[in-house]
């Protein structure tokens, strides 16, 4: 299944992304810390060659990563738990 998300990134669930329920049907894993970091990088690219003056800007950054980490919860590929708890790297 592919869609895109809020802002604008491509994310892919790959058939290694799957696990089965007890009752047999398929549902999607959640993304970890580490392919979020990596999608956010690809943004965070396109983010500066569109907007010069993100470069450097930490705080944009920062906003810009809760902000991501937010719209995968909303869009289900990360876990509340996860959304909460993780720190901002940036």
């Amino acid at each position: 299944m592919t869609r895109i998300s809020k802002y604008g990134i491509l994310v892919l669930s790959m058939r290694q992304n799957t696990e089965t329920s007890n009752e047999g049907e398929l549902m999607a894993r959640k993304l970890n810390k580490k392919q979020v970091l990596s999608l956010f990088a690809e943004m965070w690219i396109e983010v500066k060659k569109s907007n010069p003056n993100a470069k450097g800007d930490s705080v944009m950054k920062r906003e810009m990563f809760n902000n991501f980490v937010d719209s995968l919860n909303k869009s289900g590929e990360v876990s509340d738990s996860q959304a909460y708890n993780w720190s901002n790297p940036f």
